[in-house]
């Protein structure tokens, strides 16, 4: 959620995006009237608020991700190995499964994302 500081930057930006569009239009010799202004305000608060809504929709499918990398995780630290991957009766031990290990390419991506999720670098 943003601080109002943020939201006074973003006003101040506001402002001033409109500021550059009245002047550049002054340039040309065209004048904005208080309601072109007003109009251009208010589909700048429009926008801004469809911003934010997605922001927050981005930011619930962010979280709903990382748990799911994170239930992932805690199976495979709670277990040993996955039997039956091979299909020849071997159990594949999950550090040979996960990166640095002899079959990294089935979990690799997983390590990637998983380390993205805490905010490292993938492997």
């Amino acid at each position: 959620m943003p601080t109002d500081s943020t939201d006074e930057i973003e006003r101040a930006e506001i402002d001033k995006a409109l500021d550059d569009l009245v002047d550049r239009r002054s340039d040309y010799h065209w004048s904005v009237s208080m309601s072109a202004q007003e109009d251009i305000a208010e589909l700048m608060h429009d926008r801004e608020a469809g911003l934010r809504a997605e922001i927050a929709t981005l930011k619930t499918r962010i979280e709903t991700l990382v748990l799911g990398l994170r239930a992932v995780e805690c199976l495979i630290n709670d277990s040993r190995d996955v039997g039956g991957l091979h299909l020849n009766g071997d159990a594949a031990p999950w550090d040979e499964l996960r990166t640095g290990g002899q079959f990294e390419s089935w979990l690799f991506d997983f390590d990637a994302a998983l380390a993205a999720a805490e905010g490292e670098k993938g492997p």
